[in-house]
């Protein structure tokens, strides 16, 4: 008996594998599906076959005695006649403990006789080592019903009879697609799935079996969840694997061919690391860790081998490693022609360990309770999770972390929290805590015109400005309810999975361990068409896609919908908008992203043309050069600048960018670039060099005081007409609670103390002295608050603050609580304040006096009569999605907000206080020139924008080119000689003509022009008239 459970839990790995169970994401960590708070399981496995017909079998005291037939993956029968009910396979993995081998997986499956239903019982856990066992709650049943979707259902305890749901939906058609110059007979087809999670929030895998006949599509059945499927004729084999959706995935291609060869080996492995838990697998890209279509241990000399992988030639797939203390890591591969061998090598890196404390909001240690830890993995731009449970003092401990952001979640039922953080490479700062506070419970129901609605999904955004999703399927009265909803304010969106219908946002406040019923109702969606064009060019593009994203608190989200492609002509047609609000994010290969607003009460369906800017090499040259010193680009690939200071990035675009580094000190130091023109761009930044200082924090008593994990100081400086061109962000000693920053100019500085993750002392600093500096910070004490209410008394509640104490320093950012009140934070004098929405679309500013040491709550009526709205025009017709920045006159480098047209080249009217705003066009297709407006209560402020063009001159003496002629140009209409803006950088050098006897003058406004140039034959001067966004030529002398 023990050696066919042996046997069994063997084969069961090589079939199934490991599948890694969510419930609850944030925007920063992997995606959930629908249900309440479930945890990694493991059903048990006792190698046997049972049948059943009345009740569920199986238990310890069964009648039946082990068999020795070898467990089925799949029913070789076609499905059962309409009304009837077959059972596929019924398999659920265990999840392996981080860096633990999982040694087998327990799964088990009945057969149908008669047309019975079936049952499967998995109601006790699997005992292996370095597995979560925890237990699967059964039975379950898979109904398969022509014309139904298949969708597992939970049975009541007792019962032996199920109805399938009322979900009918179309089959999933799969067409095997043979080798060029081969005849397909006869393939056998084999697919696996991992269903959504059901009413009990549990998930189930089946497996799937058939045979597809020559040139015929396969017709499974519907199906939603996580799906990979095989095909095999002979030598030759294909396969697929990723989500499958019932709006999605109608018809899947299955190409087959025959295999290629991968294999390869982990580099500078240490000596002493053990490689017997490392595994590579090969998954297509777009899809979820999970659905690997090839995996393999590592051995001991770190070389990996895996002989067969099918796929298409071509292909894009993801080749990934883990294990061990290493840092997981994934490649990018196109699949090479059958028959191929291509090797993949990896870079052994460790990460950093850590541990976190969980407490409840009382500071009550919590034992035994699992915590993950989950961050972005820039190379493969997805998800990497861990996970840990805490010893009975509440601490869980990390082998592997990866530097930079990272989030830190208890998965409880009961329990909710969620910490972001940030790991240093340079900070002891461990161990983190994590505070959990009581689950709240959110539930109600989703209608659409009066009818309840099957198939939905809820997206929440909470004060901290994080997203999380959560999926609801075959509901049939449309009810909902989540265990672990966010508690506090938290804004809800709800979305139809079935139709192209979006809900209107709702603001809420939850308290913790509370329960709130919020009933929803879908509206109809507007239906966009317009045409994507080229910014240079004119012309239009083919296979850019477009998608929606909706406002939803601080942040844009992505909706599950299908992207729209532009044809040949670069039109589209049929792309979903929300009827309150929405906006379109745009892009195609060869071009830079951009994201328009296209939303409103009275929204026009006809988007016009869209246009996008080309994107090119932006080459980055540091001065001096950092020499042996390691400067890292804090974003995607972490790139770093050579040793003689070049750093080269691709796919950048024109328009203001805010580049942040991380320099070998600590500190982050951020860059304000603006390239201009066409590509490719060059832009040289000056590294700080200079003094050094010190800051010692003392607490209020005068005696030394120790900071926590999460605080530090932050600096910024201002280098000309209140510009802030750099910012540096360094942690505090978590012994000394001293800080260090290098690289200081002479100049005043703004410091601010983070204590908590909020600036707990802001300081300005007059480091004009020749030297290093060591400065003693004494805490002081809070100056009281300031309450902001509106005309009519109302708190202006949930508003970005941003103070500040010195003209031309970086502001200090608060935020007002549902009162209005913020916290002064140690200010005094004069303070000017900005107060920003949500969205960062309202603006309100004004002045304070503070008196030092005042505990008092201040008072202050915001004056919201005004709106910033714009009415962009080009030549008397309207500029249609244009961006810009937008901001108060007085605040440059402390606010900006990010505005676009709309198809009449209008942008929404928000409120804001009277006042003098500043605009400048960041749309690479429009000549970046401050525009200065004044706020209005009547209208929208007209300003008139101009297009960019390239004007190019030809220089001859009869046939033959003039070589290094001087060009002068000047603007017409602006009265303008154009070296000014050569001098401010706003167009590039082009004085001198080529060997060719050309010059090509890029991105000057369009309008009218005199050319002028000292030629062997005289002076010589023509006119000519500028077209924005196209290339125009012009001759002086004779040809």
């Amino acid at each position: 008996m023990r050696k066919d459970v042996t046997a069994l839990l063997a084969l069961a790995l090589i079939l199934v594998g490991s599948v890694w169970l969510w419930t609850w994401s944030t925007d920063r960590g992997p995606i959930d599906q629908e249900g309440s708070r479930t945890t990694p399981v493991t059903p048990r496995h006792t190698g046997t076959e049972q049948t059943s017909s009345t009740k569920p079998q199986g238990k310890e005291n069964s009648t039946q005695g082990p068999t020795t037939s070898a467990p089925r993956t799949g029913l070789e029968s076609a499905p059962s006649a309409p009304g009837q009910l077959t059972l596929m396979a019924l398999w659920a993995c265990a999840v392996p403990q981080p860096h633990a081998t999982c040694l087998g997986t327990a799964w088990e499956q009945v057969e149908n006789q008669q047309g019975a239903p079936l049952q499967v019982l998995t109601d006790r856990p699997t005992q292996a080592p370095g597995l979560a066992c925890q237990t699967i709650r059964g039975p379950f049943l898979v109904p398969i019903t022509p014309g139904f979707a298949a969708t597992p259902q939970s049975l009541a305890p007792g019962s032996t009879s199920l109805v399938p749901k009322p979900n009918a939906a179309d089959p999933l058609r799969v067409q095997v697609i043979p080798a060029k110059g081969t005849a397909l007979a006869a393939c056998d087809l084999e697919m696996r799935c991992l269903s959504d999670t059901d009413q009990a929030g549990q998930r189930v895998g089946f497996v799937m079996r058939r045979t597809v006949n020559a040139n015929q599509p396969l017709e499974l059945p519907a199906f939603q969840g996580i799906a990979q499927i095989i095909a095999r004729s002979g030598d030759l084999a294909g396969s697929w694997a990723g989500s499958v959706r019932l709006t999605h995935n109608k018809e899947i291609e299955i190409h087959l061919g025959p295999s290629f060869h991968l294999a390869g080996y982990i580099n500078q492995v240490p000596q002493e690391e053990d490689l017997s838990s490392y595994r590579v697998s090969v998954r297509p890209k777009g899809s979820l860790p999970n659905a690997a279509i090839a995996e393999c241990h590592v051995d001991k000399n770190g070389f990996w081998d895996l002989k067969e992988i099918h796929a298409a030639a071509g292909a894009e797939l993801l080749v990934a490693v883990s294990g061990g203390i290493m840092l997981p890591q994934t490649k990018q591969i196109m699949a090479p022609p059958g028959g191929t061998l291509m090797t993949v090598n990896f870079n052994w890196k460790a990460g950093l360990p850590g541990s976190v404390i969980v407490t409840d909001t009382q500071g009550s240690l919590l034992g035994g309770v699992e915590v993950q830890g989950f961050w972005y993995d820039n190379e493969e731009s997805a998800y990497t999770m861990v996970s840990a449970r805490t010893s009975s003092q509440g601490l869980a401990k990390f082998a592997a972390l990866a530097v930079g952001e990272i989030s830190f979640a208890l998965r409880e039922p009961g329990w909710s929290g969620t910490q972001y953080d940030y790991i240093h490479p340079k900070q002891n700062r461990e161990p983190y805590v994590l505070k959990v506070s009581p689950s709240t419970i959110l539930q109600g129901t989703v209608r659409r015109k009066g009818l309840p609605v099957p198939n939905f999904q809820l997206a929440f955004n909470d004060e901290r400005g994080h997203v999380a999703w959560k999926w609801f399927r075959d509901r049939t009265d449309g009810s909902y309810l989540i265990n672990d909803a966010p508690s506090g304010p938290v804004s809800v969106i709800v979305y139809s999975l079935d139709w192209e219908e979006t809900g209107n946002t709702h603001d809420l406040n939850i308290p913790p361990g509370t329960t709130k019923t919020l009933d929803l109702e879908l509206e109809s969606n507007t239906l966009a068409r317009g045409q994507v064009v080229s910014a240079s060019t004119g012309q239009p593009i083919e296979g850019a896609w477009l998608t929606s994203k909706e406002p939803l608190g601080t942040t844009l989200i992505d909706v599950e919908r299908e992207y729209t492609i532009s044809d040949a002509e670069g039109r589209f047609e049929g792309l979903a908008l929300a009827p309150s609000s929405s906006w379109v994010y745009v892009a195609a290969h060869g071009y830079q992203p951009t994201t328009l607003a296209a939303g409103g009460d009275k929204l026009d369906p006809d988007l016009g043309r869209i246009v996008l800017n080309a994107a090119g090499t932006l080459t980055l040259r540091l001065e001096p050069p950092p020499g042996n010193e390691i400067w890292t680009l804090v974003e995607r690939g972490r790139p770093q600048f050579s040793p003689d200071g070049v750093l080269v990035l691709q796919d950048r675009g024109a328009g203001s960018q805010r580049l942040t580094f991380e320099p070998p000190w600590g500190a982050f130091v951020e860059f304000y670039v603006t390239p201009r023109g066409s590509p490719p761009w060059e832009v040289v930044l000056q590294r700080p060099v200079g003094r050094k200082i010190i800051f010692v924090l003392e607490a209020e008593d005068g005696g030394p005081y120790v900071p926590g994990s999460a605080q530090g100081l932050r600096l910024s400086w201002s280098e000309s007409a209140g510009e802030a061109a750099t910012l540096l962000t360094t942690y505090l000693n978590q012994e000394t609670g001293e800080a260090t920053i290098e690289g200081i100019p002479q100049t005043w500085i703004s410091a601010a103390v983070i204590l908590n993750s909020r600036d707990a002392c802001h300081l300005e600093l007059d480091a004009r002295a020749a030297g290093d500096l060591r400065l003693k910070v004494r805490l002081k004490p809070d100056s009281g608050h300031v309450r902001f209410i509106d005309s009519n008394s109302r708190p202006m509640s949930n508003l970005a603050a941003y103070f500040q104490m010195t003209p031309g320093v970086r502001a200090r950012f608060e935020a007002t609580s549902r009162s209005g009140i913020v916290n002064l934070a140690g200010a005094s004098g004069k303070v000017r304040y900005l107060l920003s929405g949500k969205t960062q679309e309202t603006v309100f500013t004004g002045t304070i006096q503070v008196t030092k040491g005042n505990t008092e709550t201040l008072t202050e009526t915001i004056d919201s009569s005004h709106n910033m709205g714009i009415h962009f025009t080009e030549r008397g017709k309207p500029a249609s999605y244009l961006t810009a920045m937008i901001t108060p006159v007085g605040w440059a480098g402390s606010y900006q907000v990010k505005i676009t047209s709309d198809h009449g080249g209008n942008t929404p009217a928000h409120a804001c206080s009277p006042g003098e705003y500043r605009v400048t066009p960041i749309d690479g297709a429009y000549w970046h020139e401050p525009l200065t407006f004044h706020s209005s209560a009547s209208g929208p402020a007209v300003l008139e924008v101009r297009q960019v063009g390239d004007l190019g001159v030809h220089a001859l003496f009869g046939e033959d080119p003039l070589v290094g002629i001087t060009i002068s140009l000047h603007n017409q209409e602006r009265g303008t000689d154009v070296s000014t803006w050569v001098t401010a950088g706003r167009v590039d050098p082009f004085e001198v003509t080529d060997q060719d006897g050309r010059t090509l003058i890029r991105g000057i406004p369009s309008g009218l022009y005199t050319v002028q140039a000292q030629l062997p034959s005289g002076l010589a001067s023509v006119q000519v008239q500028v077209i924005g966004g196209s290339e125009t030529w012009v001759s002086l002398g004779s040809e």
